[in-house]
């Protein structure tokens, strides 16, 4: 029994002579921390540089993004707080840039803007490197025509009764020159992909951009959208020969189509037959030894939707 005491005395005081060794240890630890934090250091703190407000003209040929290494004499807390968080520079250079075919940056300039980030005992020794060169070139800027959108959905029994009208009906766009010299139209998205059944004035449409690092100006542009009731309607049209030698006769089988469409109410009833124009080339008889040949759409009105006609092939009789 008093050997169990002997040992229960010894752990309980163990524990609370451990809890003091303890806590004098990180009380001794933080004023050694707090001690050697406060002293200064000669160190170097690296900074990403973000150029901003390049002139629309401006094409970069190299990152926009650059960094610097500061050599600086500061306390170990602003040491360690700078080490931690991210370090940018953002740095505007729309006036100080101009088409030489390169830019050279002085780094010198940038120790107040550095200084600013730390305390008023911080010393700024050195800044490496002490020139950032960026090699840039002239952006080629040409206006190119706009189309638009393909893809209006419309109300069933509606469609488009004239031509988009655009405003303006093309735009400036500016970037590498090679690759511009393939651009030579601008398509458009609709803002809003809904369904339509009325005619709209002002409305607005996206340019849609090729390439990001290409500058777009105006990016979007107003459009005129006139849409009207649609109808269906049905005719017989012939079938002519084309490239028909003067010394051979042919007799098609059928020798018309049924073409069938729809238009808008206002332009249907203008519409005839002979504004339809299907054909068969003669030159195709032979190629590939077949009974049949291909009816081709010559012509047709405008502002028509669903157009279909059959059949799509027909037979044919030679006589001399």
């Amino acid at each position: 029994m008093q050997l169990n005491n002997i040992f229960s005395n010894f752990f309980n005081n163990g524990k609370g002579k451990i809890k003091y060794f303890l806590f004098f240890f990180f009380i001794s630890l933080s004023f050694w921390m707090i001690t050697k934090l406060s002293n200064d250091y000669n160190s170097v703190i690296s900074f990403d540089l973000k150029f901003q407000k390049i002139p629309k003209y401006i094409l970069l040929n190299e990152p926009i993004s650059n960094k610097v290494d500061v050599s600086i004499k500061t306390s170990g807390f602003q040491f360690i707080y700078h080490k931690i968080f991210k370090k940018k520079i953002n740095i505007d250079v729309s006036n100080e840039i101009s088409y030489n075919g390169n830019f050279k940056y002085n780094t010198e300039s940038l120790i107040y803007l550095i200084k600013d980030r730390f305390d008023s005992e911080t010393e700024i020794k050195a800044i490496f490197p002490n020139e950032i060169v960026l090699n840039f070139s002239k952006k080629t800027r040409k206006r190119v025509k706009v189309v638009p959108p393909s893809d209006i959905i419309f109300k069933n029994g509606y469609g488009l009764s004239e031509k988009i009208i655009l405003v303006p009906d093309s735009v400036w766009i500016s970037g590498n020159g090679e690759l511009l010299d393939s651009i030579n139209s601008l398509k458009t998205k609709l803002l809003n992909n809904q369904t339509i059944e009325s005619s709209i004035s002002d409305y607005t449409l996206d340019v849609i951009n090729p390439n990001k690092n290409f500058y777009i100006e105006p990016n979007i542009v107003k459009s005129q959208i006139k849409i009207e009731r649609f109808s269906e309607k049905i005719f017989l049209v012939p079938v002519k020969v084309k490239n028909l030698p003067d010394s051979i006769g042919i007799k098609l089988f059928p020798n018309q189509v049924k073409v069938i469409f729809s238009s808008s109410l206002s332009k249907i009833k203008h519409i005839k037959a002979n504004d339809f124009k299907f054909n068969v080339d003669f030159n195709k008889i032979g190629e590939q030894n077949e009974k049949y040949l291909q009816i081709n759409l010559d012509s047709l009105p405008n502002f028509l939707a669903k157009i279909r006609w059959s059949p799509k092939k027909v037979e044919f009789l030679l006589r001399n």
